[in-house]
């Protein structure tokens, strides 16, 4: 059995691990982030402008939730129930955390 080949890479500027042989959402955010939901993001983005709660049910590895994760006054719900996906969310959250010493 081989290991699961995986990147830390930017993708906007969030800062994850992908797996992408493991997953087709982490294959389009390693090669095509543009492509991975653009219109929501912005939408989103302009939504919590002024602050609030995005909950994200079916979180996988953060793709919806982290890019917003820095704004001011925005609290972020993320589920997950898939075991894998919630391990990986779990890790690219700490490197939120990493990246910004720890004092989020």
């Amino acid at each position: 059995m081989r290991k699961a080949r995986c990147f830390d890479v930017l993708v906007g500027d969030v800062r994850m691990r992908l797996h992408p042989l493991d997953s087709s959402l982490e294959r389009v955010l390693l090669l095509r982030p543009q492509k991975c939901y653009p219109a929501e993001l912005a939408f989103l983005r302009a939504a919590l402008s002024a602050g609030g709660t995005l909950i994200d049910a079916g979180a996988n590895v953060g793709a919806m939730s982290l890019p917003f994760a820095s704004m001011p006054g925005v609290e972020i719900i993320a589920v997950e129930a898939s075991p894998a996906a919630l391990a990986r969310l779990t890790f690219n959250i700490g490197l939120r955390y990493d990246q910004n010493s720890g004092t989020d």
